[in-house]
């Protein structure tokens, strides 16, 4: 019986809200075997530092639309910009499993990886 753990696609996608270093200590796994692990699935690079810029554009734009700044031109720029960081989210590797940003999690995410950005 091998010692090897076998990782789905599915069971990935739950971690992105995660630095890689985190996921590997979460799965008991060292850091090598989970590069690895995405490589086996297409992934060649973990995708947590662009989608949490994403979902911090994304929570930007959302704010400044709601708040109404600026003229209807502008808004109508921001909300086009607003669907093309979506459509870019969206095309990652993985669909991300969490919502969009949340300012809370900056200070943990920072917390956990062992330091700043």
């Amino acid at each position: 019986m091998s010692g090897k753990k076998e990782i789905s696609r599915d069971e990935l996608s739950s971690y992105l809200h995660l630095p890689e270093k985190a996921v590997a200590k979460e799965l008991g796994i060292c850091l090598t075997s989970l590069k690895k692990v995405c490589r086996q699935h297409g992934i060649t690079r973990w995708p947590y530092r662009k989608l949490k810029s994403l979902d911090k554009r994304i929570h930007k734009l959302e704010a400044s639309i709601t708040a109404g700044e600026g003229s209807p031109d502008e808004l109508s720029s921001l909300r086009d910009k607003l669907e093309a960081l979506n459509k870019e989210r969206k095309a990652l590797p993985f669909r991300p499993s969490g919502n969009a940003y949340n300012p809370a999690d900056d200070d943990s995410a920072s917390a956990a990886s062992g330091g700043s950005d």
